[in-house]
């Protein structure tokens, strides 16, 4: 089946930097379905008009590909299931202007929208014609055997876990299925399908410190078993906390440092120091490697998982720059409005020993 795996235009709001870094979450789908036989292709939008902007009625601007853009890829490509990517609710209106414009483009082709924001309300977006189906949770099962099901008159796979569509009007949502245990079982994002060299180019990565170039983003681990009542990345990680094997993350970083030349990591983890022993030992072998690699943690890491050793270990790997994600400087605010599980007296500490490194 040709699947076609779509990063929408962004809408950027106020001081909005443009930001431009492979969609991992689509890469990991897009090797899960090339593994299976599925022609893929994936288009970003930004990265593919990263220097145009349009501004909009209400203000905002939208940057990256136009309408026109979008249709032309369409058409050349002739996918027969299109997945677009809805990481935030702000960035709606965009997916579902891709979905509109793949039924306009050719009314057969199925549509289907993933990511956080259509994984909290599924039914909801699928109030939107244009959407075929939600992928709530992890991409990779659901999308495979939703591609492996419709090229055999199928509307539904035997097992729909984690897919919600209409059925005669009415909107069916079957829960997730059980979170991958083994991350390691899953193939190398398909960064092939991407064009690596335009995000060099750019050089627009997430966060605002980057000291080398190349740089790229790595995702070693899934799920967060805190229970912050602002955070929604639960509804598509889940809370169980599962992660690569140091072996697995060397054997990716190896693949970019070798095939891509790249010098710097964002380790876009939500919890990357969260097994302690597993940081610990991807810190010993990048040191062994001599990589002379640079590495950060833009997305902040479990503060209460750290501490003075680990900080000097990551520091000799090469981390430069962690963001320490505190909230809140009152402990009564962390505790009975936000639940997060951090003891504010060990902050100070940590701060002083990080800035000593």
């Amino acid at each position: 089946m040709r699947v076609l795996l779509i990063q929408p235009p962004v809408d950027l709001f106020d001081d909005d930097e443009k930001q431009s870094m492979p969609p991992l979450g689509l890469a990991y789908i897009a090797a899960a379905l090339e593994q299976a036989g599925h022609e893929v292709a994936i288009l970003d939008c930004v990265v593919a008009a990263f220097q145009h902007l349009r501004l909009l009625l209400d203000g905002r601007l939208r940057h990256g590909l136009e309408a026109e853009g979008i249709t032309r890829e369409l058409r050349t490509f002739r996918p027969q299931l299109v997945g677009v990517s809805n990481l935030f609710s702000a960035q709606s209106e965009a997916a579902h202007d891709v979905c509109r414009l793949v039924k306009e483009t050719d009314p057969a082709t199925v549509t289907v929208m993933g990511g956080a924001h259509p994984s909290a309300v599924p039914g909801e977006v699928l109030t939107d014609p244009h959407v075929d189906y939600v992928v709530q949770g992890e991409g990779e099962s659901a999308m495979l055997r939703l591609a492996n099901a419709l090229p055999h008159g199928r509307r539904v796979p035997d097992d729909p876990a984690g897919l919600a569509y209409r059925d005669d009007g009415a909107i069916r949502v079957c829960p997730p299925g059980p979170p991958l245990a083994d991350l390691d079982s899953l193939p190398l994002p398909a960064r092939h399908l991407l064009p690596m060299r335009h995000y060099f180019r750019y050089r627009a990565p997430h966060g605002t410190v980057v000291r080398r170039h190349p740089c790229t983003n790595v995702i070693t681990s899934r799920g967060c078993p805190a229970r912050c009542s602002f955070c929604s990345i639960h509804t598509v990680w889940g809370r169980r906390f599962r992660w690569h094997s140091a072996n697995r993350v060397l054997q990716e970083i190896d693949h970019l440092v070798n095939d891509y030349g790249v010098r710097e990591i964002q380790f876009e983890d939500d919890n990357l120091t969260l097994n302690k022993p597993r940081i610990r030992e991807i810190c010993r072998m990048i040191i062994d490697r001599r990589y002379d690699l640079l590495w950060t943690t833009p997305n902040g890491v479990a503060t209460w998982s750290l501490d003075e050793d680990l900080l000097a270990l990551m520091r000799r790997a090469g981390c430069y720059h962690i963001a320490i994600a505190v909230e809140s400087g009152s402990q009564e605010t962390l505790d009975r409005l936000i639940h997060k599980p951090l003891d504010l007296r060990k902050v100070p500490p940590l701060v002083r020993a990080a800035r000593a490194l």
